[in-house]
């Protein structure tokens, strides 16, 4: 210590400053980079990943909803018996149906003719605490023309509910309450006991088919985004714009969209006329030509309703976070788990001339984000682009190595940067940890308006990183986005 000290004091005991090695050691840097480069064009060539010009658009990987959601009757009663309204809302999305439908999907998957002692062994080899049925009360409700495997069905789901109750699941939150103003920002991101629809009993709605519900989450896995087609029904789209006070741009020409239907554009969204609906909706602009009006605990909160068929995708990748109440059924203890809840729904609209957003992550922590947009977005009007891949970086449960190797493969492999460009009614669902940014509105009059609906776990609220972080993921958005640019031109 003395020795810096005397540095500092006496400038006889400076180091003299040393032209020709200061240009040597910048030399050594750039040969160095140069070779860096290099190495990273050889590399990335021997993966062979697809190449493509600066200008192409590389879309989301996209599934269809190809069927209509159709309730299961043989439930409804059941799930009024032992869901009191307060319950889901006391909650949040913590899964509760979720553990019924894996539930019913055992039940139904037994063959007939089995014992009692038979169908209990079977489904004790995937709910452990199947073991724990009362065999007496089966035969006897068996005996009075119930069928077995209802009786079984119903046996399970009243101990799934003592389960629930035993570790308080079922009990009220303390919530943070929801104030005008400042203090409506301040509860961002934590749990305001937003109400959760039911997906069991929600009929004639768009949905994904097993086989689409696997490639779905495989997408989120992989690449970290996915688009849903055909997500929301025309009537959908039209009374969430009129609950939101989204007026129809009048134009004189009609166009018809992808869907063989007039396109569904908008000249903007009135801060007045939200408020003449809810005066306390908070309204902020984080960029310019950009505004988040957050909608938990206000009166377009029902809006939540378009997220019902969604939200087993939403539990499917939610449930990979091995400790938490959602995988819960599965194993051979129940205790208090984290358990992932509706952090945010928020209005979007990117005004004409809105600017590009910077490049951020919803939390740094495993969640979701589901994107509607309720005017068709196109390239003019500016869409949501995502890193495929970036959600790797963020995954604390790999080596710092293979995160890098896992998003350098997934991002070039997918060709860089994708867009979402997407009529009314799709949905992008996103890993709340891919780096993503809202891109400009070239329009003069047109706006853009999309709801986004995020899920996230109690123990760890968004956006779990602060202003350095937020600094150093928009410099990691803007260095990929380099990157490929850089790699597309490379002559390789």
């Amino acid at each position: 210590m003395a020795h810096f000290g005397r540095i500092f004091t006496d400038k006889s005991a400076r180091p003299e400053f040393n032209r020709s090695a200061f240009a040597a050691l910048a030399v050594r840097l750039a040969t160095f980079a140069g070779g860096g480069l290099f190495v990273s064009s050889v590399v990335l060539g021997a993966v062979k990943v697809s190449r493509r010009g600066c200008d192409a658009v590389t879309p989301v990987p996209t599934l269809s909803c190809d069927r209509r959601q159709v309730s299961r009757p043989e439930v409804v009663r059941t799930l009024q018996n032992l869901y009191p309204p307060k319950v889901l809302q006391a909650r949040g999305a913590a899964g509760l149906e979720w553990h019924i439908e894996k539930v019913l999907d055992s039940v139904a998957t037994l063959p007939a003719g089995l014992s009692p002692q038979q169908m209990r062994e079977q489904l004790a080899l995937v709910i452990p605490f199947a073991a724990e049925l009362d065999i007496e009360a089966v035969v006897k409700r068996a005996s009075k023309r119930v069928p077995l495997r209802e009786a079984f069905q119903d046996e399970m789901l009243l101990l799934l509910y003592r389960k629930w109750d035993e570790t308080g699941t079922l009990s009220e939150v303390k919530h943070k309450q929801l104030y005008i103003g400042q203090s409506a920002v301040d509860a961002y991101g934590t749990n305001v006991g937003t109400p959760v629809p039911s997906f069991l009993t929600v009929d004639g709605r768009p949905a994904l088919s097993t086989e689409n519900r696997k490639k779905a989450l495989e997408c989120l896995q992989e690449i970290g985004a996915v688009r849903l087609t055909g997500y929301c029904t025309y009537d959908d789209i039209m009374e969430a714009r009129e609950m939101l006070q989204i007026a129809t741009a009048v134009s004189p020409l009609k166009s018809r969209g992808e869907h063989g239907r007039e396109k569904l554009e908008t000249r903007g969204v009135s801060n007045a006329l939200l408020h003449q609906v809810d005066p306390d909706t908070p309204i902020i602009q984080p960029t310019n030509g950009r505004r988040h009006a957050l909608l938990r605990r206000t009166e377009f909160e029902p809006v939540v309703a378009l997220a019902s068929s969604f939200l087993p995708v939403v539990y499917d990748f939610m449930a990979l976070r091995s400790e938490t109440f959602l995988t819960a059924v599965f194993d051979s203890e129940f205790r208090a788990r984290p358990q992932c809840f509706v952090s945010e729904i928020q209005l979007i609209v990117s005004d004409p001339c809105a600017e590009d957003q910077f490049w951020h992550v919803d939390n740094t922590k495993r969640g979701i984000t589901c994107f509607i947009p309720l005017t068709d977005v196109s390239k003019e009007l500016g869409a949501t682009e995502v890193l495929p891949g970036s959600h790797y970086l963020f995954n604390d449960q790999l080596p710092i190595t293979t995160r890098v190797s896992k998003c350098v493969n997934a991002y070039f492999g997918a060709g860089g940067p994708c867009e979402a460009h997407m009529p009314a009614g799709d949905c992008l669902i996103y890993d709340a940890r891919t780096v993503h940014r809202g891109l400009a509105n070239l329009s003069l009059t047109k706006a853009r308006a999309a709801l986004v609906f995020r899920f996230d776990f109690d123990d760890c609220e968004p956006p779990g990183h602060g202003i350095p972080g937020t600094l150093l993921i928009s410099g990691l958005g803007k260095f990929l986005s380099f990157a490929n640019k850089l790699y597309s031109v490379l002559p390789l």
